[in-house]
């Protein structure tokens, strides 16, 4: 890699605000990842302030949310580093939601939660399925990954293993290709 495209990656932020609040740089790149390869990923202690305060401005936080959420992006995209999934597949954004997934959630849940969609379009302006936004605006990804969660009716996991398992079962499905080794993995390596 050039020393250029190095700097280049190495001064990469993004800025993002919320209310009156305006957050530090949110993306991180590591030297030693640039040796190896481009990687550029989320600073945790960041996204784990944004997802506080996104599920609390919903209404939605709980310790528990906060870590699955953390998981469940280390897991899909490893905090950050992929924004689109990877081959031709159609998930996008943190933690790897997939349009149709978010149409379900628009049409299926929140259609019936009017308090809870009141807030979403009041915190992020999104007002409808929006694969522009569920790319790029990580307060809607955290908004439609918290809501994927609330559909469940099992209560949330409150250790690692069961965190793991809870993310195969109800995120990734038998169908994915994801395992819940893998999940613990990533969560050590991104959030460890």
């Amino acid at each position: 890699m050039s020393k250029g495209l190095s700097l280049y990656l190495l001064a990469i932020t993004i800025c993002i605000s919320t209310a009156s609040i305006l957050l530090k740089p949110l993306i991180v790149v590591s030297e030693k990842q640039l040796n190896y390869q481009s990687v550029i990923m989320i600073d945790k202690a960041q996204l784990t302030y944004m997802i506080e305060k996104v599920t609390g401005d919903l209404g939605k936080a709980s310790p528990e949310a906060t870590n699955l959420l953390l998981g469940t992006a280390a897991q899909e995209s490893h905090l950050g580093t992929y924004f689109y999934q990877m081959g031709s597949g159609p998930a996008r954004g943190i933690f790897q939601i997939e349009p149709a997934t978010e149409k379900d959630i628009w049409e299926n849940y929140l259609e019936y939660k009017p308090t809870l969609k009141a807030n979403i379009i009041a915190l992020t302006g999104v007002k409808s399925p929006n694969v522009n936004h569920l790319t790029m605006n990580i307060l809607y990804q955290i908004c439609i990954a918290r809501v994927h969660y609330l559909r469940v009716k099992e209560a949330l996991p409150t250790d690692l293993d069961d965190m793991a398992i809870y993310w195969k079962r109800y995120w990734n499905t038998k169908h994915g290709a994801g395992t819940e080794e893998e999940f613990k993995h990533n969560y050590a390596r991104f959030l460890g």
